[in-house]
């Protein structure tokens, strides 16, 4: 081989070498550029997650507020109930309010003139205190 062929075959070699690297600084380029993107694509999905985060912590207050409201509801229907209940039992024990409830029921009854969704209601009402 020559002096010539030897030289010619370094340059050779070497301009391999140089685009070589040249092409791997081009392909590392494009993988940082790849990189950042999925960086931003990771601080979008964490700044999304934080978002759901905090609308979560609004939905559970929320949540909480109306656990809160139903439980007094809840316990004034059970009030409103036990009061109903205590009048319906010094209503039964009262002996004028039955005779009362009779009457109307009697007068309330259609063979006298009366309603027949009066008389009803008021025969409801009656057996209910009987």
């Amino acid at each position: 081989m020559s002096l010539l062929e030897a030289i010619y075959s370094i340059a050779v070699l070497g301009m391999g070498f140089f685009l070589g690297w040249g092409l791997h600084g081009i392909k590392m380029d494009d993988e940082i550029s790849e990189n950042r993107d999925l960086v931003e694509e990771f601080n979008r999905c964490k700044n999304k997650l934080r978002y759901a985060e905090y609308e979560i912590s609004i939905l559970r207050r929320e949540n909480h507020k109306l656990q809160i409201h139903v439980n007094v509801l809840r316990s004034d229907i059970t009030a409103l109930r036990t009061e109903n209940v205590a009048h319906v039992q010094k209503y039964k024990e009262s002996p004028e309010v039955k005779e009362a409830v009779k009457y109307a029921m009697k007068s309330a009854h259609p063979d006298n003139g009366g309603d027949a969704k009066d008389f009803m209601k008021f025969r409801e009402l009656y057996n209910k205190i009987k």
